[in-house]
Formats: structure tokens, C-alpha cells, sequence
């Protein structure tokens, strides 16, 4: 049975398990700092779910050739950077509509906690990653303010929580 990892190809024994054969090809990315990012067995695309320990204990002759594909961490980052960017530009959008309802007194906090636990899941990801040092700055500065709004939100201080998150947040997200 042939195994190909990106350009790399290789003989594994009919009896091995394909358990065994999915091992070699973690090792070997493993060694190249990469991740396997693709996995298709006799043509099919595998998900995770397809991957049942029943499956797994078959033998490699059952199963057929095995390919991987395999990217760098920078590589599969530097491919989430619209997703990221979105994601910023989504949430500056859903920043300034919140901002309204609070103005307008209709801001009830649950939607403020729904929005700064994405903000928190957008400055994780961002942060990750962020090859622009102007870009991390203004995370940065975002992640400082966040003691500020926590306080305001703590105290439904939602005049101030407006401000905060209109003035000091806002801009310095992503997006326009």
C-alpha cells in the first residue's frame, strides 16, 4: 500500500492497521513542523468523524493508498486572514448597533456579554495571527480598555459602557 504526504511517497506492509499507517504520517508531519490539513484514503476525502476506531483498526490493504496533505501553522493562518478580517468587521458593525441601544436605553447586558465574548474570541484569534505590529498594537490597546468596560458592565453603567465601547474599542477594530 502507497502512502504520499504532500510530495513524499512511501511503502507501508499490506498487515498494518491503517491505525498504524495514520501514526507514520502524524510522525512524519510532526518532523516538519506542519499539519495535516487534508486526508483522503482510496480517493475519498476523510473528516474526523469518517476516522471510527472500527475504521482505524482495519487493515491498509482493506483501505487502500493513502493521501496527506499537510500546511505550516503560517500557512494555514496566513489563509484565515479574510475570515479574521470579516470577523472584525462583523463585530465593529454589531459594536455600533449595540452602541444605539444603549444610547437609546433599549440595551438590555445580555447582548453586551454576547458581544464582548466574541470580542474576546476575535482578539484571541487576531492576536495569533498577527504579523502587522501596527495591527497587534491596536489589539493591544484593545485588550486594556477591556478592565474598564468589565467595570462599567459590572455596574450597568450602560452610558459609559456605550462610550467605552464606541470610542475606545471600536476603533481600533478591523474593518471599516
Amino acid at each position: 500500500m502507497q502512502v504520499i504526504l504532500d510530495e513524499e511517497r512511501w511503502e507501508i506492509e499490506d498487515g498494518a492497521s491503517l491505525m498504524e499507517v495514520l501514526a507514520q504520517v502524524s510522525e512524519r508531519t510532526k518532523a516538519k513542523q506542519r499539519i495535516v490539513t487534508g486526508l483522503e484514503i482510496e480517493g475519498r476525502r476523510m473528516t474526523d468523524r469518517d476516522l471510527t476506531p472500527a475504521f482505524l483498526a482495519r487493515a491498509a490493504r482493506e483501505v487502500g493508498n493513502v493521501r496527506a496533505t499537510s500546511q505550516t501553522a503560517l500557512e494555514i493562518l496566513a489563509g484565515a486572514q479574510a475570515s479574521i478580517e470579516r470577523f472584525g468587521s462583523l463585530l465593529k458593525t454589531e459594536g455600533r448597533r449595540l452602541v444605539i441601544a444603549l444610547r437609546e436605553g433599549q440595551g438590555a447586558l445580555a447582548p453586551v456579554d454576547t458581544w464582548l465574548g466574541q470580542l474576546a474570541d476575535y482578539l484571541e484569534v487576531a492576536e495569533v495571527a498577527s504579523h502587522n505590529r501596527s495591527s497587534l498594537a491596536g489589539r493591544e490597546a484593545l485588550a486594556s480598555v477591556l478592565a474598564d468596560v468589565m467595570e462599567a458592565r459590572a455596574a450597568g453603567d450602560t452610558v459609559r459602557l456605550a462610550d467605552l465601547v464606541e470610542y475606545e474599542l471600536l476603533p481600533n477594530l478591523d474593518g471599516p
